[in-house]
């Protein structure tokens, strides 16, 4: 793969993101390097790379040619260590840690933090400020900081206490045998319910924002993966709390993407029984085994299936695709049967999310339903993602937020 992708990228003329930042390493240092670098300089004569943590050895190779030259040209490199979050796209803190380094004499320091509150500055002041060497790597520091000039205390909380760096501890049942540590996979599984029942506790308890009572809305819960944010909405659910995630996820990874394809197949193709049991089978029109087992007995019963298929097929030809979706939609109470389901609303608004898409798509390159089906199913397997394809909020009611530390 590693050989045979920059061959088939060269032969498309295309290029990859890697390819890009690999690409003009190579030219930087061939032997029209040191020219590429002063056009590159004239033209961007000061150059600001923000979010720097995140940074790899080849950025930062870049970055060094060009603006190493120690001329009237400025680079300004702007980053927080403990931000760098992205390594598993391949980002390095070392590097980071090497430019700073090597600018030891340049660098400065934001002493003012302009988000928080006073109190929370106070704590994360004391959290991280106590050690010499708080992080890992003795290279990271943490620089004391201020609140912004008229910061206001805004959390207030009686029952809790002032601070608003609140930590959750395990009750003492939960803490397994006396003597013997939990393991990290018992930890995880116990974080989702802690978390859901101090959530609730805060939404019925006493703690305020200011003069008003805190809502669900003004709670976020970070966390590293879809998954956990499942967890989690599922823990608050069982509580009675709304949450939903707010993810860069793409709606074409979703199972309700794979259920839209199978529908569309089986449009497609009217007479073929095999295509439409597989869309029957689907969480979205809901057959049970049961169910397809008793299409072998009553055959009549089949064949008005196959009918309204064919039938869906005339309207998608005549009407488009969304017209064709409402239409299954509404035959077979799609909204009322998964709105029942713990995640109903997430799988509802994917199904909208995705009809937008494919009538969007039809709509503008003019696709039959059979060129739409082909474009669906390489978007799907290629993992296209984009802003336009981001899993939308399921619910614009007051929810806590769950969001991926990558969002």
């Amino acid at each position: 793969m590693r050989a045979e992708l920059p061959k088939r990228l060269l032969a498309g003329q295309q290029q990859s993101f890697d390819e890009l930042l690999t690409g003009l390493d190579r030219a930087l240092r061939g032997p029209q390097g040191a020219q590429l670098a002063q056009q590159i300089r004239s033209r961007f004569p000061v150059a600001l790379i923000d979010e720097f943590q995140d940074t790899d050895p080849v950025q930062y190779r870049i970055f060094r040619t060009i603006y190493g030259q120690g001329g009237k040209e400025a680079l300004f490199l702007i980053g927080d260590p403990k931000q760098a979050i992205y390594g598993f796209r391949g980002a390095d803190i070392y590097a980071y840690l090497e430019a700073a380094g090597q600018a030891e004499a340049e660098k400065h320091t934001m002493t003012t933090n302009w988000r928080a509150d006073r109190k929370m500055v106070a704590a994360l002041n004391a959290l991280f400020g106590g050690l010499a060497h708080p992080f890992v790597d003795g290279r990271i520091s943490y620089a004391q900081v201020v609140a912004r000039p008229g910061a206001e205390d805004l959390w207030q909380s009686p029952s809790l206490g002032s601070s608003p760096l609140q930590f959750l501890t395990l009750p003492e049942g939960l803490c397994g045998v006396k003597g013997k540590r939990l393991i990290k996979k018992q930890l995880l599984a116990l974080i989702p319910d802690l978390v859901a029942g101090d959530i609730a506790g805060l939404l019925a308890g006493d703690t305020r924002i200011g003069e008003r009572s805190v809502r669900a809305a003004d709670i976020a819960v970070l966390v590293r993966t879809n998954t956990q944010a499942a967890e989690i909405q599922r823990a608050l659910r069982s509580r009675g709390v709304n949450g939903v995630l707010q993810s860069k996820a793409s709606v074409w990874a979703s199972t309700e993407a794979q259920e839209c394809l199978r529908l569309l197949v089986a449009v497609a193709e009217p007479g073929n029984e095999q295509l439409l049991r597989k869309v029957l089978a689907t969480t979205m029109l809901g057959f049970t085994g049961n169910d397809l087992d008793r299409l072998n007995q009553a055959e009549s019963e089949l064949y008005a299936l196959m009918g309204r298929v064919a039938a869906w097929q005339e309207v998608w030809r005549k009407n488009g695709v969304m017209r064709m979706l409402l239409a299954v939609w509404q035959e077979h109470s799609v909204t009322e049967r998964l709105l029942v389901l713990e995640d109903g609303e997430r799988r509802l608004t994917n199904l909208r999310h995705l009809g937008e898409l494919l009538q969007e798509t039809e709509s503008r390159n003019h696709f039959s339903p059979e060129m739409l089906v082909a474009w669906l199913s390489q978007t799907i397997t290629a993992g296209e993602s984009g802003e336009e394809a981001e899993l939308r909020l399921e619910s614009d009611e007051d929810a806590v937020q769950l969001v991926t530390i990558h969002r």
